[in-house]
């Protein structure tokens, strides 16, 4: 039994680098509607899609695997003046570790809500609500116990005496959100906080009313603007800051973008404190953007005798607002 509590504990403390129970994403600015639920259908364009994939520690046996799609839109555009802005979005994650052994896979419904605070529509708040149900399981027969041990090797046909309520946990959460957003068409620049496992359901294989998802708190903010009148490079910085139990997470980087035929191609560096530096590079248009970014291990992990690395990639799809003829300004969140 102390085995398998051992892989489980390791499985939920190393699934957001030993800081959290949640799953996370090196480039979170490209995960809108996981990082906060005010930014569901914050956007120039009519809606959003979008796909990110995460290979954890990938040059390891067991690599924890994260992947993610979604998409918003804005909602009677016709109806609402003064350019303020209903969202509703939908996303379907998918988490695996341990081989496979450990699954969890959510499904995510959010709405939002942006107020114009000024005539010309530049500076807005928004409030956003996202409700989610999550489905974990535990593949048994993925696992081997030290009872199956025969000398040489592992039996797995041998009894390995471990007994669970269930190997399935199922339950609804929801997350909340605020977001301050100034975008003149240029320039933009956004401060946010969410707010996430409010209700803290259940979360375990074992008869224990005790073990709780945790509260997750997270302050988010960034800016995308030009470097010079003619327009030629942009500059993109952004932070996160997230709390859950006793772990704090910091990352925070910037990236540099380069004008190609009125495309950017963005080339940055993040870091997550005490834990990983990443570089990034990112192809954006006018309605596709495109995101790769691979995590470098700086934390006491790095001297393992495997090398636990990560490799991330995202693309998001805009579909413009075929009413309006704006500036391209890339937006990253």
């Amino acid at each position: 039994m102390r085995k398998i509590i051992f892989i489980i504990l390791i499985n939920c403390a190393f699934q957001v680098n030993v800081k959290a129970q949640d799953p996370h994403f090196s480039q979170y600015f490209s995960t809108p509607l996981l990082l906060n639920p005010a930014l569901t259908g914050n956007i120039d364009g009519e809606y959003r899609v979008h796909l990110s994939y995460r290979n954890q520690w990938w040059q390891s046996g067991f690599p924890f695997t994260t992947a993610v799609v979604s998409g918003d839109l804005r909602a009677l555009k016709s109806k609402i003046v003064d350019n303020s802005r209903l969202g509703f979005g939908i996303s379907l994650v998918k988490d695996a570790s341990l081989g496979g052994a450990i699954k969890n896979t959510k499904a995510l419904i959010s709405s939002s809500y942006h107020q114009v605070l000024d005539g010309n529509g530049f500076h807005s708040i928004g409030v956003g609500l996202q409700g989610f149900f999550s489905d974990k399981l535990l593949n048994i027969n993925g696992l081997d116990f030290e009872t199956q041990f025969n000398g040489t090797g592992f039996n797995l046909s041998t009894p390995s005496g471990e007994y669970f309520d269930g190997v399935s946990q199922k339950y609804f959460d929801m997350n909340s959100g605020i977001l301050y957003s100034y975008n003149n068409g240029e320039n933009s620049y956004y401060i946010g906080g969410s707010l996430h496992n409010i209700i803290r359901p259940l979360n375990t294989f074992f008869s224990d009313s005790l073990s709780r998802v945790y509260t997750r708190k997270v302050i988010h903010g960034g800016g995308n603007f030009y470097t010079n009148s003619s327009a030629s490079s942009r500059f993109m910085f952004s932070f996160l800051m997230m709390q859950q139990a006793k772990s704090v997470e910091l990352n925070l980087g910037a990236a540099y973008g380069l004008n190609l035929n009125d495309n950017y191609l963005y080339v940055g560096l993040f870091s997550r404190m005490r834990d990983a530096i990443y570089p990034y590079i990112s192809y954006q248009t006018s309605s596709i953007q495109l995101g790769l970014s691979y995590d470098i291990t700086t934390s006491f992990l790095k001297n393992s005798r495997s090398r636990l690395n990560s490799l991330e990639f995202s693309i998001m799809y805009t579909r413009p607002d075929q009413t309006q003829d704006k500036k391209f300004m890339p937006w990253n969140f």
